[in-house]
């Protein structure tokens, strides 16, 4: 009987005989409890501080941006004042010229308060940038600047496709140059929107009736301009180099050259970039500003990137913007693959990782260089990046640019 309790016991822990030893085993496990349980409460604590901080910053960021708001809305309301005066004013007075030379200037400082932080690229700005080009284009139609009228239609729609605003008001400045036909698709879209808008209808019966009397359209388009609205030229040769670069262009490329840098050195830090998308403004009073899309997975599939595009191109702050810079890992795009359907440069090993980068101006002038991991110093993915290799055009990332082109 004393060897089966004996056997049932075996393994248990044997208890000290000695009362201090005991009490010391039991302190010093008082004392391991206690560690833990306030490196969990210090854990606990500083979860709730970052959590907290994180909350105070989200708060902030939110009144920043009313409070940016309320400054636009301040300078709106002066401009449109300014204009509802003009309209009491003689025609082609001198007064009435001055108080709608007044309100475009009002709008146009609210435009570049939207553009600039904390409001750039939040839908707050875009929404204010929308009425400000349509209330811009209004005043620009009563003064006979069509050209002008027309550009800020166009970024309204940049912003909004269905601003039916923006698409009468854009129809208007068509037709008083010429593109009846431009004009009558314009009030085409304006009226699926407002199908009983009685101006819509009677412009577009103006537009069909100048267009048979004309015998069609009269405008001429800028071929500089139209050339830069496609996305193809603006002092870039078939193969991709820069031929006479103005000096706003060449300050770009710098620009493109910076991002490259900055790009190779998270690259080493982390192993590659995710798909992002870097803007940039030149402003001569306050020297340069930039900012920063970050898009994942833009290059998974057509229908993905034609949602990340379309998505940035619809951002009111790239009206301002003199140059954009992609950048995306090799490894990260699977469409479109260039690299098979262009004319990969030869010394680049098409199974190995790299950086793409793509620079577009508001000249037009498009640019792409390949940055080829040094998979000697590491792995495929993680090894350093090599200086960057200029692609020829069929390896561009995008075929249609993202920023609006200029007038």
């Amino acid at each position: 009987g004393a060897q089966e309790g004996g056997a049932q016991l075996k393994g248990r822990p044997t208890l000290p005989l000695d009362p201090r030893a005991l009490q010391r085993g039991l302190l010093a496990g008082m004392d391991d409890f206690q560690r833990e349980r306030a490196a969990q409460e210090a854990a606990d604590s500083a979860s709730r501080r970052t959590y907290e901080e994180v909350r105070l910053e989200e708060e902030q960021s939110k009144l920043d941006v009313q409070e940016a708001a309320q400054e636009v809305e301040f300078l709106k309301q002066g401009a449109n004042a300014a204009f509802k005066r003009s309209a009491s004013l003689g025609e082609g007075s001198a007064a009435r010229e001055e108080a709608i030379e007044e309100a475009l200037t009002g709008w146009g400082e609210a435009l570049d308060a939207c553009m600039r932080a904390p409001l750039a690229a939040t839908a707050t700005a875009n929404r204010l940038a929308e009425t400000l080009r349509c209330n811009r284009a209004a005043a620009l139609l009563k003064i006979d600047r069509f050209a002008d009228a027309r550009r800020e239609c166009e970024l309204a729609l940049g912003v909004n496709p269905d601003c039916v605003k923006a698409l009468y008001r854009g129809a208007e400045a068509l037709y008083e140059l010429g593109g009846y036909s431009k004009a009558i698709t314009m009030l085409e879209r304006a009226l699926r929107h407002e199908p009983n808008s009685f101006d819509i209808r009677r412009l577009m019966d103006d537009c069909e009736d100048a267009l048979e009397d004309e015998g069609g359209d009269t405008l001429v388009e800028d071929a500089a301009s139209a050339t830069a609205a496609n996305g193809n030229g603006g002092g870039a040769t078939a193969n991709g180099d820069a031929v006479g670069l103005s000096e706003e262009d060449a300050a770009c490329v710098a620009f493109a050259e910076s991002v490259m840098t900055a790009a190779a050195e998270a690259w080493g830090d982390s192993g590659g970039e995710h798909a992002e998308e870097i803007t940039s403004r030149h402003v001569t009073e306050d020297g340069e500003q930039s900012g920063k899309f970050k898009v994942e997975d833009a290059f998974k599939s057509e229908v993905l990137l034609e949602e990340c595009t379309g998505w940035i191109r619809q951002q009111a702050v790239l009206a301002s913007a003199d140059a954009l810079v992609l950048t995306v890992a090799k490894r990260k795009v699977s469409f479109p693959l260039v690299w098979w359907a262009g004319d990969w440069p030869d010394e680049v090993d098409l199974e190995g990782d790299g950086l793409i980068v793509e620079l577009e101006t508001r000249r037009g002038l498009r640019r792409t260089w390949f940055m080829p991991v040094d998979a000697g110093k590491g792995s495929p993915t993680m090894g350093e990046l090599l200086e960057a290799i200029e692609l020829p055009t069929n390896c561009r990332l995008l075929t249609r640019g993202l920023l609006p082109a200029s007038s």
